[in-house]
């Protein structure tokens, strides 16, 4: 018995109602048109071409986060809406409605003024500032956390940094009192996915004084701020400088534990950002490139271009020759390039080349001197104990010598006087 053969699917023609596909199956071709047609409106007014264009705060790509989740991830608080919600970050909550409080009592506004401010203008402007549409969040919800995040920060500043309570108000807990709290806040702050938009910030703190506070002052407050993250003492002991001063002065490149987490970000946002060139992973690629063994960072140590509060060298080779895993940057984004071609160009060149094997040739023969001279000096202080040696036995042989003739005469003398004559 032959098999019922399927009708051919007939051709579409825009316009119609209703086409069949098949025997017993129907399409509304128009409705599927205009559903195409708004999805494309959307994406490309609210999360396509136009959004992209102004998003500044970006979603780490996925390659990055698998080579160092820790790097990218809050240890105490969520600032935005990419780490919202997480178990580990709600005993901050309270905190930043208590921030609010105290912004309140000290700014021009109230809290009916800052709530409208949130849902008609901030959280517009923040969704922008995204690189995701967070379409799954409510606007209450995403206005709320935009505006508690931006007082939680700046009232973490007022009054732990420039120390600035409310008239007529007691002093809030100064949770930077804690060097171990100070030290995971500042952490959390410096990530790529836990930011919100500085024109909210800045706004929102102008509101705290009678006169307009220019943006200038909000950057210099947060660069104050960052100035010596990563630099807590431990409570265990005192602090131990383990630099001389010298190795200290003028030094280039802090390198401390939390210098993986800021460069990590860093590279994400310029991996992100691909349209401008790319300084911090060409800077990344470039060190990468003169960090082979430990050796080599104990000559940048040595000559300023790091300063390492690392336990040894390995770490700091460990961590540059990381950095740069699963970045990709294009030759034309390389900010060094012209610096690297004519460094391999001098290292090519023949006169360069027999200088390096000269100064070569000459840490062998100072080497092999150094050996040849401990081996004297081997020898010689072998000599010096042998005649000192030498010296105490012949003193000792002189000595007895003496204290014989010395007897030899005493008895011959006594015997002389008792011989009668």
């Amino acid at each position: 018995m032959s098999e019922k053969r399927q009708p051919e699917p007939e051709h579409l023609e825009v316009g119609s109602y209703l086409k069949p596909i098949t025997e017993d199956f129907f399409i509304d071709v128009d409705a599927h048109i205009r559903l195409m047609k708004e999805k494309l409106s959307f994406y490309k007014d609210h999360n396509g071409y136009k959004k992209f264009q102004w998003a500044c705060i970006y979603k780490v790509p996925e390659k990055l986060r698998k080579v160092n989740e820790d790097a990218y991830t809050p240890r105490v608080v969520s600032l935005g809406p990419y780490h919202r919600g997480r178990p580990h970050l709600e005993a901050m909550e309270p905190y930043k409605w208590r921030c609010l409080d105290r912004y309140l009592t000290r700014s021009s506004v109230n809290l009916d003024m800052v709530a409208e401010l949130a849902i008609l203008k901030y959280q517009r402007k923040a969704r922008r500032n995204y690189q995701d549409s967070f379409d799954n969040i409510s606007v209450q919800d995403f206005s709320q956390t935009i505006m508690l995040d931006c007082i939680f920060i700046i009232e973490l500043f007022l009054e732990n940094v420039l120390e600035v309570s409310p008239e007529g108000g007691q002093p809030n807990a100064k949770i930077f009192d804690d060097p171990w709290i100070r030290h995971d806040i500042l952490h959390d702050m410096i990530l790529l996915q836990n930011q919100v938009p500085f024109e909210i910030l800045a706004d929102l703190f102008s509101k705290c004084f009678e006169a307009n506070t220019s943006a200038d002052v909000v950057y210099g407050l947060l660069g104050t701020s960052f100035r010596n993250v990563g630099k807590v003492s431990s409570p265990k002991g005192r602090l131990e400088l383990t630099r001389s001063a010298s190795e200290l002065h003028d030094a280039g490149l802090k390198v401390n534990k939390e210098t993986e987490t800021l460069f990590r970000n860093l590279i994400a946002f310029e991996q992100c950002r691909r349209d401008e060139i790319q300084y911090i992973t060409s800077y990344i690629i470039l060190m990468d490139s003169l960090i082979n063994t430990p050796k080599d960072v104990k000559l940048l140590v040595s000559c300023g271009v790091i300063e390492s509060l690392l336990e040894d060298n390995e770490l700091v080779l460990n961590l540059f020759n990381n950095l740069p895993k699963e970045t990709v940057i294009d030759n034309k984004d390389f900010h060094f390039a012209n610096v690297c071609k004519d460094l391999n160009k001098y290292c090519k060149d023949y006169q360069h080349q027999w200088k390096a094997a000269w100064l070569k040739l000459k840490q062998i023969l100072r080497f092999y001197n150094l050996r040849c001279d401990n081996l004297r000096n081997m020898w010689t202080t072998i000599s010096v104990v042998a005649a000192s040696i030498l010296l105490v036995l012949t003193v000792i042989q002189s000595v007895c010598s003496v204290l014989q003739l010395w007897i030899q005469f005493f008895f011959v003398n006594e015997l002389t006087t008792r011989i009668p004559r």
